[in-house]
């Protein structure tokens, strides 16, 4: 939310898994004379906007309604580390810890000690936006700051340094901010209070300076190696003054160069290397995850009982479909019984026709063929023909009994052999014929 009007970016996740930028959308200011108590613009602005915030929804809290402080901890698992932050807040935080919504996010990590930056805010500034998201039918995901948006704008535009300490002087249109960076790693985060509507920035430059001072003596003293100042429109005139304030060369930089913040809030919820802040309460992620739950129960509960009706359907269209064709069937085959015993005797007759008139496998081909494939120094001793073979006795040396099995077995008259044996120079065996196989 800014100037009294919702703001937001639609990431769409591709289909390797990649982000990209759906859509900006902004919606129409509430009117001044309908400014009221806090939670009303959101209401307002949520039950205008419902319809067309679509997917995972992120909101970016302002950082003057949060608590930021950066800590170096002793280097733990992250269970380890959650606990001591939970202690460590507990002891710089103006309102006890369970009045407040906390989270935490790595900075940087080393073997000896673990820098990371804890978030904390009162709950009644969550439950605001939480309340109003569903009383609109929205489910709010996550709960960012915005300043830290900004700074992933700044770090993603390649506008932070990487080496010496840096300050960051962000002037919003509303509320100045200031973050402090030592080798490109934030150490101070502070909200330096709401900007005065005639533009006087008075107050602004002795927060400016009182912070530099104490984190000389909790970040010890070093030199400022640069100084930018982010501002919307033309430069407020404090150069000078915050010049002397930081002790060196301050640089100049619009907002409008940037993406807008929101953009800033899709894209670090986009990250997947490490956690991110999440203001967001507990209770919040286990109701949607037990909605989620009971619609996937729903839906799934839907999908078997439509693919049981849909099974039960086609079985009992597929029974009647079947005792229709079998009573078809039926009546084809009592009115095709007669047609088809006449046909079935005219088969046999010219079966038996084919029998005689057949010359193919007759006693007298298969002694042809035999004495085609016998040598010469073989002597056939006896030759018995059936209907379905030929029982074949010969003798002659056993190389040439074996030439003529050999015969024998690759004829295409014969349809293959069986009781073969050898006794000496003698050799009996029985060659097949189709007629037999067939009958």
């Amino acid at each position: 939310m800014r100037d009294r009007a919702l703001h937001w970016t639609t990431m769409q996740q591709g289909n390797k898994g990649e982000f990209s930028l759906a859509e900006r959308q902004s919606s129409d200011p509430l009117p001044l004379e309908e400014e009221g108590e806090d939670e009303r613009p959101f209401a307002e602005l949520f039950e205008a906007n419902a319809p067309r915030l679509k997917g995972e929804l992120h909101y970016a809290l302002p950082a003057h309604q949060a608590l930021l402080r950066v800590m170096d901890l002793p280097t733990h698992e992250e269970e380890e580390i959650a606990g001591m932050v939970e202690f460590q807040i507990d002891k710089v935080s103006p309102f006890p810890v369970d009045h407040m919504y906390l989270s935490w996010e790595m900075l940087d990590r080393t073997e000896d000690h673990t820098r990371v930056l804890v978030a904390a805010t009162q709950r009644k500034f969550v439950d605001a936006i939480g309340e109003a998201c569903r009383d609109n039918g929205l489910t709010l995901h996550r709960v960012d700051v915005d300043l830290l948006c900004w700074i992933y704008l700044l770090r993603e535009a390649k506008e932070i340094p990487t080496h010496g300490r840096h300050i960051v002087v962000l002037l919003e249109k509303a509320y100045a901010n200031l973050v402090i960076l030592d080798h490109g790693t934030p150490f101070l985060f502070r909200s330096l209070g709401e900007i005065p509507a005639d533009g006087t920035l008075d107050e602004l430059i002795e927060e400016v300076e009182y912070t530099l001072t104490s984190t000389e003596t909790e970040w010890g003293d070093q030199e400022y190696v640069t100084c930018t100042l982010w501002h919307w429109g033309q430069a407020p005139r404090i150069l000078d003054r915050l010049e002397e304030a930081t002790g060196g060369k301050v640089h100049t930089r619009n907002l409008s160069s940037l993406p807008d913040l929101h953009e800033g809030v899709a894209l670090r919820a986009t990250r997947e290397e490490k956690a991110i802040t999440d203001l967001a309460p507990l209770e919040w992620k286990e109701a949607e995850e037990g909605r989620q739950f009971r619609r996937k129960l729903i839906i799934g509960s839907a999908a078997v009982l439509g693919l049981w009706l849909v099974t039960l359907i086609a079985f009992f269209t597929w029974v009647g479909i079947e005792r229709k064709g079998e009573r078809g069937l039926i009546a084809e085959k009592d009115a095709l019984a007669g047609p088809a015993g006449e046909v079935r005797e005219l088969q046999n007759r010219v079966a038996e026709l084919s029998q005689y008139t057949d010359r193919t496998h007759t006693a007298l081909e298969c002694l042809r063929e035999i004495i085609v494939l016998m040598p010469a120094d073989v002597e056939l001793s006896s030759l018995n023909y059936f209907n379905d073979s030929v029982k074949i006795d010969s003798r002659g040396h056993e190389s040439r009994l074996n030439q003529f099995y050999k015969g024998l077995s690759e004829s295409e008259l014969f349809i293959g052999l069986k009781d073969d044996s050898f006794d000496g120079k003698k050799m009996r065996v029985t060659a097949l014929l189709p007629l037999g196989d067939d009958s």
